[in-house]
């Protein structure tokens, strides 16, 4: 199975057990695991739950990432854009943005997913 499809069975206890990685090791294609710092809606810093992405680009010492899976409650794996922007058009939500950039400083946990075996 290719390293996306096999992304959507890791748990958190998986990626866990992965070495960790550097910003400086990862190349653009690589699918990566991480934990971000991000303000709580109580406005104070907490970590995010693990996200999987596929690194699309790397500049000025950022990740550019398309993310696939968030292991986070209510997150499911994104269906195909279109599908996606229909749905939050009949909820009347904005879809969420699929691409981020990673700022070095942000990220508190960097793990490139493997292979599956």
């Amino acid at each position: 199975p290719s390293r996306a499809k096999w992304a959507d069975t890791l748990t958190a206890a998986d990626l866990d057990a992965l070495a960790g990685a550097s910003f400086d090791g990862v190349e653009r294609g690589d699918l990566i695991a991480y934990k971000q710092l991000e303000l709580g809606s109580d406005m104070a810093p907490a970590l995010s739950a693990y996200r999987i992405g596929r690194v699309i680009g790397t500049a000025d010492g950022a990740l550019d990432v398309r993310v696939v899976r968030r292991l986070e409650p209510g997150h499911e794996p994104p269906a195909g854009r279109r599908a996606g922007q229909r749905r939050a058009g009949l909820r009347g939500e904005q879809e969420p943005p699929a691409d981020v950039r990673l700022e070095r400083q942000h990220v508190a946990t960097l793990k490139v997913v493997p292979r599956a075996h």
